[in-house]
């Protein structure tokens, strides 16, 4: 699956949440001194030793080395890529494919983009609006052929049209995919949006009225996929075919596929994904090619930021100045989104973001409309926390215009308390939370109770702001141990749009 979250925590909406923390929290890179060294080789190693963690503890040091995070959050490999004055500055990667074995993470190691395969698709309907091929602001609906959308009373009153879907307002349900592991049937698109065996999701329908809210969707950028195929003609016949012709080859984008690799075979270039104690996780196949499907590189994803930024000037190779601008220009402001991305800051701060969660992979893009700055990360990690920090890194060593993130103290966490609030809580209806213990660390687990879909998110560190109330940053939360007369744990309450919930706890 992949997310991007925005402010919400209520378990169900949990990646909407997530990816807005996510937005929130590593859109604001540090910048100290506006001094910016001047080989890239230099600029690198600036960034690989003065990584700041975004929360300390007693006794830990301000300043570290990416190896000593990477380390700390059991993150095997990492690659990096930075856009300076409107290029590739450097890139690089860091530690290995899988956890117990040698081989090395490097510039062309593919990784799961998750949620930013959506983007991309974004970027490749506008090629097909320039086209004339879809209209941005008719009913999707003309576009489809061999599916179409369930008759409802929303859809039927006010059809979603192909930009209410690239911002999250054309009101779909399926927030977001899991993608099959090894062992499971694997549903054609066409199954996926029917939701009919063997897909694991409900059938993807219009339940709100499209316009009116922004409503995190996986769902809408799978019809989307449909109606890119339905709209083909004899130079292409997948969705796979036509991002390679009309996106990935034009912008040399040489390391970037939507094809789904064997899950049986490993690919030698793949990255293996891994869970947050840092044990490989089951590889997954996404035939939600369009929402989650993408493995490419940092520096492919580079590109294209540098596409969007050079067309936002009139010089893009794919898109046109106005198609640039109408990715670029706000549809909501709560969240602030483009078509595609997430947008933040204004003047020379103004910029375009997007972030992914797949089962054991996290990352981010980020680029400068008008500064030909950026930069992407990925990891093979489900612990995302990594990435704000690296781009804190980056923001400070290539003096980015924005504010630096905020750096939150933590106390130790009593050795009592990690023994007393291990266990599993009742969340919701269908999901549970379970907290588990990493030596002295805790971790809050938000998981499905059926399992037949992805977990709302990876496992949170808590961080201590008192014996009894805690906080974490990824997503953003705040947490509180509620005792019962014993003095035992017999609750987690947690702040979801400024009220507390409880999560009781279970025998």
């Amino acid at each position: 699956m992949a997310f991007s979250k925005h402010e919400r925590l209520h378990p169900v909406g949990i990646t909407t949440a997530l990816f807005c923390a996510i937005c929130l929290l590593s859109s604001a890179p540090a910048c100290a001194n506006n001094y910016l060294p001047e080989p890239a080789n230099i600029a690198k190693a600036l960034v690989e030793q003065n990584i700041r963690p975004l929360v300390l503890v007693d006794g830990m040091k301000d300043q570290q080395s990416l190896s000593d995070r990477m380390a700390y959050y059991s993150v095997p490999g990492m690659s990096i890529a930075v856009i300076h004055n409107g290029k590739i500055d450097w890139a690089k990667g860091y530690g290995i494919l899988q956890t117990g074995k040698n081989a090395p993470v490097t510039a062309d190691t593919y990784f799961e983009a998750a949620s930013i395969s959506k983007p991309v698709t974004a970027l490749t309907t506008m090629v097909q609006v320039q086209k004339g091929t879809i209209d941005l602001n008719a009913p999707i609906d003309q576009s489809l052929k061999r599916w179409h959308l369930p008759s409802s009373t929303f859809s039927s009153s006010s059809p979603p049209t192909a930009r209410q879907i690239m911002c999250h307002h054309a009101g779909f349900n399926v927030e977001f995919v899991s993608g099959y592991s090894i062992g499971e049937a694997v549903p054609t698109l066409i199954e996926v949006l029917n939701g009919t065996w063997p897909s694991i999701t409900p059938a993807v329908q219009v339940i709100q009225t499209p316009g009116k809210n922004f409503e995190y969707s996986a769902g809408g950028f799978l019809v989307l996929q449909q109606a890119l195929i339905d709209i083909g003609s004899n130079s292409f016949d997948s969705f796979e075919s036509l991002v390679e012709r009309t996106v990935f080859i034009p912008l040399d984008m040489l390391h970037s596929t939507f094809e789904q690799p064997s899950l049986t075979q490993p690919t030698p270039l793949l990255a293996r994904g891994h869970n947050f104690a840092g044990n490989p996780a089951v590889r997954r196949t996404y035939p939600e090619l369009s929402a989650a499907g993408l493995r490419t590189t940092a520096s492919d994803l580079c590109r294209v930021i540098l596409e969007i930024q050079d067309a936002a000037h009139g010089h893009g190779k794919i898109l046109s100045k106005e198609s640039a601008q109408q990715m670029l220009t706000a549809q909501d402001e709560k969240p602030s989104i483009g078509l595609g991305f997430f947008l933040a800051g204004k003047d020379d701060a103004r910029r375009f973001s997007m972030d992914g969660w797949n089962y054991g992979f996290t990352c981010r893009m980020v680029g400068f409309v008008d500064k030909g700055e950026g930069a992407v990360v990925m990891t093979n990690s489900d612990n995302g926390a990594l990435m704000f920090e690296v781009l804190d890194a980056i923001g400070k060593v290539y003096a980015w215009p924005v504010q630096p993130s905020s750096c939150k103290i933590a106390q130790p966490i009593l050795p009592k308390t990690v023994q007393s609030v291990v266990g599993r809580y009742k969340w919701s209806d269908t999901e549970q939370a379970e907290v588990i213990a990493q030596g002295s660390r805790i971790f809050l687990h938000v998981f499905h109770v059926d399992k037949k879909i992805m977990d709302p998110f990876p496992p949170a560190e808590l961080f201590a702001k008192s014996e009894r109330e805690y906080f974490s940053i990824f997503p953003q939360m705040t947490v509180h141990l509620e005792t019962d007369k014993n003095n035992q744990i017999a609750a987690l309450i947690y702040d979801l749009e400024g009220k507390d919930v409880r999560a009781e706890r279970l025998p």
